[in-house]
């Protein structure tokens, strides 16, 4: 009983009795293709209409898609654990808005979703919970639809990024320059000014949308739908140029009717080529006088053709714009059915079609290489002679400006070119004819994913003529004749037909032949035996490609013939009874027999070009060969004991017996690996390249080996810990030994272990050197710390000095220093938290937990505004004004306000240091304010005062804090002994007698001592300018100081200070 015939249009609308299906034990794998159930899956899927609503409209423009704000995507994979514990037996809550609000999934998590959704609904689940946020309080489930929904937006993205990539071509582009460009940037800037109102998605030629020819001003190549749009473009300029009215052009359905055609038996063939598309070429050329038939040709899936020919005389050519392919496939298939119709065979020329020449690897599909042609020494289509960016645009413009005009019958919707061609000619069994279903092309801008089937081509309602096989044409003045040729009808082309390339057979065949493609197929001794015994009945020289599995290689006339799937032997066998020359019928013995001579040459074994782990394992292992029973389980067969019992003649048994149980042989010298059993010699066909045996092919497997035997670690420790003492070993003057050997010696011995810049710098240049003689870019090397370091300080001092030290000796680039720089943490605005922050990091670092010193000074500031982005807080600030930073709403609007009430500049920059009282530690800048020359000692404690309650809130023991001899910094420090809680005092008397007693104060604030000091170096320097720099008189309290009082003091006994100072 054959199955009910499947409308795609009413398949969701079938009922479904859920009480059949759901929480009833059944598996979802052997009910996927059930029709009830793929229409349920179907509707459960579907979006609902007021959330498609939030998607963009079709009708939108592309500027409009551009600048749309889609959901977020999210980064995060969700795949960490099972899937299924996403689902839930709960109804959805959740409401439209919310939809917006959330990130959308990544389409790996999304298709893991899809896969587990079949068996989560048949166990009663009725929605999932949402992975990204499923650690709320509040689960948030959602139904099944949401996964469509998510689907359709990653989708809107993809298209979204393929008109950005659109755009900037044509920026690109319209940018060129010179007189020649003139007319390309017109074009160009014409094209992007159509975006303001050109539908992104809108409904093209051939059932196709605008979205789909945004693949033609960028890199990405064509799909069937671009090329069939474009040929319909050229056909509406054949149909106005009179000079060119036996011209006919068809799409690329013309070359799958043939090849499908050539595929059936022959006893059908008179059958199926009456198909409407063929009978249409006939058709024309009998009725119209069109002789000169123009059709794309897709060959090895990834590369387009012209293919001309002539129905009057029968020659056939082929332009390839790559001059690489020769699609012989094509001509057996297009010479089967001229014979059939023409009652002669083909005359083949070959490759003689002018078209452009490709030196790109995706422009193949362009209107210039499929149909470049010349007639009597002029061109026939101006895109010709163009060069790729103006075939790219001519193209591009041809699509848009035509109508959106279908004509079925000369341009069918094949699927995407980047798919397997292929894949979609299925080869028809003898037992089992089929004939395609005609189905009317669509013009609705989506399909839903879970509807699409193949599609075939068949004549329009509005044909009913039929037409009997042609003769050959009339003449001339006959060509009006009445025709009488005869094609099928739709009515009579109906078959039943159901869902196909979904059955449990149909999956298993395209994972085996994935896993075939990936070189990852695990063959099954019994089916490849029966395989090759079918190959071998017919044709018992047969090769067997000795990696891809689904190729066979004809003895006769050397061709490989790739199979349906793997263990599959249809084809082979079909090429042998009706192709091949020297095993039967030839189908198409017009063409030129192609001579093949077969010779015997020794099997090369396994080497690096077969895989390129076999020198690894030569290099690593010592061994003889491999495969055989290792030691310790042939002692135990033939003397029931351990190795290690044996004695010498025993061990002596035991590896003679592991030596003939080996199942390959290693030439180390050859750097090849043999199998025990290899076939010797191979036949091959002169000319294709020579490929091991089947028995040596077999040996490739990924398994673990690790010969220890042939491995002495002692040996190999010894030869890495004294490698290279030889060389010097062999010097017999020491005392001269070269620079380089010099510097060994001295580096063993740790004479520059503290050059640490200087280390830095060899291991650059070792870095360098090796990357260079590998051929590796010197991009992401790593530099040693002190070394960057070094760079870093030359490059701020002298940016043009660090330009030549890094011409010479290698480092960074100053682009590289920069992005590492802002790596680093800002300097925090003002005092804030940060800044005490900073201060405990600082002392955490060095372990250090003991008292502190503040100190406090001012440097000169050029007078200047600065804008600065904290990235913390997210704004913009303006820098170099007195008192704290100004936040910035608006840039544009910061000329307007400086100009109007601009604030005042700071002159100077107060900066406070806190040290760690020990040697060798460098101080941390704590804080930095801009300030104006004029402000007073009241607004100066401000700022110091809150630095010291932030650090001793923090117990960071800050006692002592000092400054320069200022009068206004003096009175600070005063003001700050006026805050104290108490103070000490300390009375040191002075060994001198009549001095006074020495007084120090200590202020105690939260119980710290803090101390009030100057700073010894501005003390120095006061002295130095009072004594030095033109001062009058100099009094020291009641005494005064002058320039004898100085050099007394200097020559006197026990002075303090240095003579040549004086």
């Amino acid at each position: 009983m054959s199955s009910p015939r499947l409308d795609i249009d009413t398949i969701d609308t079938l009922p479904f009795n859920a009480s059949e299906w759901i929480n009833a034990g059944h598996k979802y794998s052997d009910f996927q293709t059930n029709i009830e159930v793929l229409s349920e899956r179907i509707r459960i899927l579907r979006i609902l209409e007021d959330y498609a609503k939030l998607l963009p409209l079709t009708s939108m423009s592309v500027n409009s898609l551009l600048v749309y704000k889609l959901p977020k995507l999210d980064k995060e994979e969700l795949i960490g654990r099972d899937v299924t514990g996403f689902f839930t037996q709960d109804p959805s809550v959740e409401t439209l808005p919310w939809l917006l609000s959330r990130t959308v999934p990544s389409l790996k998590f999304l298709k893991a979703l899809e896969n587990a959704i079949g068996q989560a609904w048949f166990d009663g689940a009725k929605s999932f919970i949402d992975g990204q946020f499923q650690l709320e309080t509040r689960t948030t489930s959602l139904l099944f639809w949401v996964i469509s929904w998510w689907h359709e937006v990653h989708t809107l993205y993809e298209v979204r990024k393929r008109w950005q990539n659109t755009v900037a071509w044509l920026k690109e582009k319209a940018a060129l320059k010179g007189p020649s460009h003139k007319e390309t940037q017109d074009n160009m800037k014409a094209i992007l000014e159509s975006f303001s109102w050109l539908e992104w998605n809108g409904t093209m030629q051939l059932s196709a949308t605008i979205s789909e020819i945004a693949r033609l001003p960028s890199q990405e190549w064509v799909n069937d739908g671009i090329i069939n749009m474009i040929i319909r473009s050229i056909q509406e300029d054949l149909s106005k140029n009179s000079a060119l009215k036996n011209y006919q052009v068809v799409g690329v359905a013309f070359q799958y009717k043939l090849s499908q055609a050539a595929k059936c038996k022959a006893s059908e063939r008179s059958v199926t080529f009456q198909d409407f598309v063929l009978c249409q070429v006939e058709e024309k050329y009998i009725q119209e006088g069109c002789n000169i038939l123009l059709f794309p040709i897709h060959v090895s899936n990834n590369h387009w053709m012209s293919c001309r020919v002539d129905l009057q005389t029968g020659t056939v050519s082929y332009g390839d714009s790559l001059s690489l392919y020769h699609p012989r496939e094509v001509f057996g298939a297009l010479n089967l059915w001229y014979k059939a119709r023409f009652a002669h065979n083909c005359e083949m020329k070959g490759n003689i079609l002018p078209c452009g020449k490709q030196v790109d690897s995706y422009s193949c599909g362009i209107g210039r290489q499929i149909l470049a042609l010349k007639r009597e020494g002029n061109n026939v289509f101006p895109i010709v002679q163009a060069t790729a960016t103006t075939a790219h645009l001519m193209s591009f413009s041809a699509i848009l400006s035509k109508p959106s005009k279908l004509l079925i019958q000369s341009c069918g919707k094949l699927s995407k070119s980047d798919s397997n061609l292929d894949s979609l000619m299925e080869e028809i069994e003898d037992s089992c004819p089929v004939t395609p279903e005609p189905v009317t092309e669509q013009t609705s801008t989506k399909v839903s994913k879970q509807t699409s089937l193949l599609s075939f081509f068949a004549p329009s309602s509005s044909k009913k003529q039929s037409h009997p096989k042609p003769t050959p044409p009339p003449s001339p003045q006959k060509k009006k004749a009445k025709v009488t040729a005869i094609c099928m009808n739709s009515e009579d082309s109906k078959h039943i037909a159901g869902l196909s390339g979904i059955s449990r057979s149909s999956v298993k065949a395209r994972e085996l032949n994935q896993k075939d493609q990936l070189r990852s197929l695990e063959i099954d001794p019994l089916k490849w035996k029966r395989f090759q015994v079918k190959i071998l009945e017919v044709d018992p020289h047969a090769e067997f490609h000795p990696t891809a599995r689904r190729q066979v290689q004809c003895s006769g006339c050397g061709e490989w013939t790739m199979g349906q799937t793997v263990y599959s032997a249809v084809r082979f066998l079909k090429h042998v009874k009706e192709n091949c020359k020297h095993h039967g019928k030839a189908a198409d013995k017009s063409l030129p027999e192609i001579q093949n001579p077969r010779v015997e040459l020794p099997c090369p074994g396994l080497t690096a070009e077969v895989h390129t782990q076999i020198k690894t394992y030569l290099e690593r292992s010592g061994a003889k060969g491999g495969g055989a029973s290792s030691l310790k389980a042939l002692s135990a067969s033939l003397f029931s004991a351990t190795w290690d019992s044996l004695n010498k003649l025993q061990r002596k048994s035991v590896e003679t017996a592991y030596m003939h149980g080996l199942t390959w042989l290693n030439d180390h010298e050859a750097k090849c690996v043999y199998a025990r059993d290899c076939k010797k010699i191979i036949k091959i066909v002169e000319g294709t390249p020579l490929q091991p045996c089947e028995q040596c092919t077999g040996l490739l497997e990924n398994i673990i080996y690790n010969n220890k035997k042939y491995q002495n670690n002692e040996l190999l420790n010894l030869s890495l810990e004294f490698k290279g003492l030889q060389v010097l070993l062999d010097y017999k003057d020491r005392h001269n030994l070269p620079l380089p050997l010099r510097f060994a010696k001295l580096a063993a011995t740790g004479t520059f272990d503290d050059k640490e810049p200087f280390i830095g710098l060899l291991h650059v240049m070792t870095l360098t050197a090796e990357h260079v003689v590998k051929g590796i870019s010197l991009q992401n090397m790593k530099y040693h710390p002190a070394f960057d370091d070094f760079c870093s300080v030359l490059a701020l001092q002298s940016p043009a000095a660090y330009q030549i030290f890094r011409a010479q000796l290698g480092g960074r680039t100053q682009r590289s220093q920069h992005a590492k720089a802002a790596l680093e943490p800002r300097f925090p605005i003002g005092i804030t938290e940060s800044t005490f922050d900073r201060a405990l990091d600082y002392i955490q670092k060095v372990r250090y937990d003991g008292p502190l010193a503040l100190s406090c000074d001012d440097t000169k500031l050029l007078p200047a505004y600065h804008m600065y982005y904290c990235k913390k807080k997210e704004k913009r600030f303006l820098l170099g004004t007195v008192g704290e930073p100004l936040a910035v709403a608006d840039p544009d609007e910061l000329q307007k306000f400086l100009e109007n009430s601009a604030p005042q500049k700071a002159t100077k920059l107060r900066l406070w240091c806190l040290q760690i009282p020990m040697l060798g530690i460098a101080p941390l800048i704590l804080a930095a304010k801009t300030i104006p020359n004029d402000l007073d000692a009241t607004d100066l404690l401000e700022y110091t005062w809150k630095i010291l309650q932030g650090c001793w809130k923090l117990n960071l023991y800050i006692i002592s804090y000092s400054c320069d001899g200022t009068e206004v910094e003096r009175l600070v420090q005063r003001k700050i002994g006026e805050k104290a809680d108490y103070t000490k005092h300390y009375t040191i008397n002075h060994l001198g007698l009549g001095y006074d007693e020495i007084t120090v104060n200590i202020y105690m604030f939260q119980g710290c001592p803090l101390t009030i000091i100057q700073d010894s170096n501005h003390c120095t320097q006061t002295f130095r300018n009072n004594l030095f720099m033109g001062a009058w008189l100099l009094t020291l309290d009641s005494y005064t100081a002058s320039y004898d009082t100085i050099r007394r003091a200097a020559f006197m006994d026990g002075n303090p200070l240095y003579i040549q100072d004086v």
